[in-house]
């Protein structure tokens, strides 16, 4: 499976962005470029790419995680 580390975004943050999103929506892009534009659902800060993890590797991964996650102050 594909693993990410992301961050939620503040509701605000979010819809600051889904509302960018709407107007370069309305931009024109060139036919070489092609863009998927991301669900407003799905709209977060990746920290960290891990990639393809064997799924008998997960819960060492989450162990990790949580002590980071643990040890780590909110911001």
């Amino acid at each position: 499976m594909r693993l990410f580390l992301a961050i939620d975004l503040d509701p605000a943050v979010r819809g600051g962005l889904i509302r960018l999103q709407a107007r370069l929506r309305e931009t024109v892009a060139p036919p070489e470029v092609d863009l998927r534009w991301s669900s407003p659902d799905s709209l977060h800060l990746t920290v960290l790419f891990l990639g393809e993890i064997d799924a008998a590797a997960l819960p060492g991964v989450e162990e990790a995680c949580a002590a980071v996650a643990s040890a780590t102050p909110p911001f």
